[in-house]
């Protein structure tokens, strides 16, 4: 099981380096099978994390901190409320309903509709808003996804500047998930391998997205946004 998921994690970094979101969905989707929910998300957070991380030294000159910096002001308190629901409640089912409408209206929206695009400092409300929903669905790529189809960003800012943002949301739920009792010791081996194949993905990913032109990198970061928004439907249908 841990050496199918130890490959699969070549791939899935690959796709994250390529469009920013996606492979830790996939991921997550994957590790589920094979492991209950309640494994799989602090498991995942490891891997993830690692995953931003490289992608962010990668592409390091391609942050923009001018929405980072107020992202990671609300990203702190957002994870608190999450870690405090997540003893009472399972799941924020009308967040999900939310997040759906926008990815739907970010990628389908008529050309007289506005952009999502939203000031700078109100990133630090999306943290809010992201880390009270971190330690429910695990991959927080979809959430942050549909306010960066801007076009006032490059295809190499979109994908450090979300990925600098996604890397803290996961390092956080490290410290929740030890609060909630949550022992990642007995998975050390099989993180330690996931990690290892993540690089590899992670720097094989960034080759390719350097060599696209920004016309495609739109199509495919599209198509893969209304594909998470489609199983979110379905997760809470």
């Amino acid at each position: 099981m841990f050496i199918l998921l130890t490959i699969i994690s070549f791939f899935t970094a690959t796709l994250s380096a390529l469009t920013g979101m996606a492979g830790g969905i996939a991921l997550l989707s994957i590790m589920t099978i094979f492991l209950p929910l309640s494994i799989s998300i602090p498991l995942h957070g490891i891997v993830q994390l690692f995953s931003n991380s490289v992608r962010c030294f990668f592409l390091r000159q391609n942050i923009r901190f001018d929405m980072a910096i107020p992202f990671y002001i609300g990203l702190p308190f957002g994870t608190y409320i999450s870690y405090e629901l997540l003893k009472y409640v399972r799941g924020p089912t009308f967040a999900l309903i939310l997040i759906i409408f926008l990815i739907f209206y970010s990628v389908l929206r008529p050309k007289n509709l506005p952009q999502l695009k939203i000031p700078k400092w109100s990133f630090s409300l999306l943290g809010l808003f992201v880390g009270s929903l971190s330690l429910f669905i695990g991959a927080i790529g979809p959430v942050i996804a549909p306010f960066f189809i801007r076009d006032d960003l490059g295809k190499e800012e979109i994908v450090a500047t979300k990925s600098f943002m996604q890397m803290g949301g996961h390092f956080l739920k490290i410290p929740a998930f030890f609060a909630l009792g949550f022992e990642y010791g007995p998975y050390f081996t099989p993180l330690f391998s996931m990690v290892i194949m993540t690089i590899i993905g992670t720097k094989f990913g960034v080759i390719i997205l350097k060599s696209i032109n920004e016309k495609l990198f739109t199509i495919i970061y599209k198509v893969i946004l209304f594909t998470a928004g489609v199983k979110l439907l379905f997760k809470i249908l």
